[in-house]
């Protein structure tokens, strides 16, 4: 058999040309198609990261037991975040 491609002789079960890599037969099945990226989630996930951080940053820089309201707050609401994006992201 040659290879439609370049017209190389190749063997007759053979599923692609050894020389330019092109089938020799058409596919039986599609390929799946690629969902697209981007939208809200990595944005969620992006800024529960940066409070997350911010908020270790902070926690690391405190004395004692002071600590200010909006700092737990803060370490709250990234929690929420994260959770929420956990419960949305696609399995």
């Amino acid at each position: 058999m040659t290879c439609p491609s370049c017209g190389t002789e190749i063997a007759d079960r053979a599923l692609i040309c050894f020389r330019c890599g092109a089938a020799t037969s058409e596919p039986r099945r599609a390929p799946a198609p690629i969902a697209p990226t981007g939208g809200l989630r990595p944005m969620i996930a992006t800024v529960a990261v940066i409070l997350l951080a911010a908020a270790g940053l902070l926690l690391g820089q405190a004395r004692g037991d002071i600590l200010p309201a909006w700092a737990g707050w803060m370490v709250a609401s990234a929690a929420v975040a994260v959770i929420v994006w956990r419960a949305w992201r696609p399995r």
